[in-house]
């Protein structure tokens, strides 16, 4: 009897230990995710990563560990600190992982990337300008004579021998006529050279008129406008190019009114690799659902235009990507050209911009 007592004790002792170490570790334990800045906030101290990922799933934050074969406990304090420099310090080198954000997160970087893209033009703009006023300025007139004292002129000495006009003087056979000397022309800096290149460059954007800016969300049940904003400058066809096989075209009618380059939205082509700093060559896996943003002319941003629109993500083929660009370029691409030449991967929903917010950029 006092053996089954002392067996008892010992089993309650040993299921409170665990019991203890287990709430110990929830304790122990605090995330958050703010999707509006990408950034998370962790303290851990011996904590299990299966517990770490159940935590970030309650932000919908999926973190998937591609070659776990343990439970591995990790420790660190991070206060509000960028997604990707958190996860490389908690995460051994040793595996490679990708995560998943909620699509507020995902709007919220793309407009991001938007913001930052304008302002790192404007600093390059400002830079330019600032070397250009940074040129010395030419010494003042005052500052150039000083103190300097000057004496009166002095008087001919013989009235009669005054010089009252200017000599005349004989001209050389060497010297050239008035008119075939060209004045001399100055050469441009480098930094004017640049900013009059830029401003060649800036031309459409200056010149004046809008174009709209949709982000679509694409699933394998189809697409679906998400935002749209209004944009300086206009659209400008002759201005596109076609860097991958699969595109998102826009027609009205029979004629194709825009086309944009997109990556496939349903498919990750790498997985960050934090022990080699980059996501090259770590193999491709598909996603439930992505999203593209693509340009298109001012017109479209009205609710009744807009839903003439016939919205496809396609793939083209790449032999006939050229004779496509070409045609599209010069305004002559009909939509049977692109039946003819690419294949519809998934269709939008008709485009009501009445039942999205607009947002005007200045």
């Amino acid at each position: 009897m006092k053996k089954l007592m002392f067996f008892l004790s010992f089993v309650l002792c040993v299921g409170l230990f665990y019991a203890y170490t287990s709430q110990q570790a929830s304790v122990n334990l605090s995330v958050k995710y703010n999707p509006v800045k990408h950034t998370l906030s962790v303290s851990a101290s011996n904590t299990p990563i299966s517990e770490v990922i159940a935590a970030l799933e309650k932000y919908d934050f999926n973190l998937y560990i591609k070659d776990l074969n343990t439970d591995f406990r990790v420790s660190g304090r991070y206060s509000d600190q960028p997604v990707d420099d958190v996860l490389s310090k908690l995460i051994p080198a040793k595996y490679h992982y990708f995560y998943r954000v909620p699509e507020q997160a995902t709007k919220a970087q793309l407009q991001q990337k938007t913001v930052a893209k304008r302002v790192a033009a404007e600093q390059v703009g400002n830079k330019a300008m600032g070397s250009k006023r940074g040129l010395p300025s030419l010494p003042s007139a005052e500052s150039l004579v000083g103190k300097e004292q000057f004496k009166a002129a002095p008087k001919a000495a013989n009235q009669d021998l005054a010089v009252k006009t200017p000599p005349r003087f004989k001209a050389s056979a060497g010297m050239k006529a008035s008119n075939s000397i060209r004045p001399a022309q100055l050469k441009e800096s480098p930094d004017e050279q640049k900013l009059k290149r830029d401003a060649d460059a800036d031309t459409p954007r200056k010149s004046g008129g809008e174009h709209v800016v949709v982000t679509y969300k694409v699933t394998k049940a189809g697409m679906e406008a998400v935002s749209t904003s209004v944009e300086k400058g206009a659209y400008n066809p002759a201005e596109q190019t076609l860097n991958s096989d699969m595109l998102v075209t826009g027609s009205d009618g029979s004629n194709v009114v825009f086309m944009q380059s997109v990556a496939s939205p349903l498919m990750a082509r790498s997985i960050f690799d934090p022990a080699n700093g980059h996501s090259e060559g770590h193999g491709a896996f598909e996603q439930e659902e992505g999203f593209v943003t693509v340009k298109m002319p001012k017109k479209y941003a009205t609710a009744t235009t807009a839903r003439n629109l016939n919205v496809q993500l396609l793939e083209i083929d790449k032999a006939q990507s050229d004779a496509v660009l070409e045609k599209f370029q010069k305004k002559q691409l009909r939509t049977t050209d692109l039946s003819r030449s690419a294949k519809v991967v998934s269709r939008a929903k008709a485009l009501d911009v009445s039942k999205i917010k607009t947002i005007r950029r200045q």
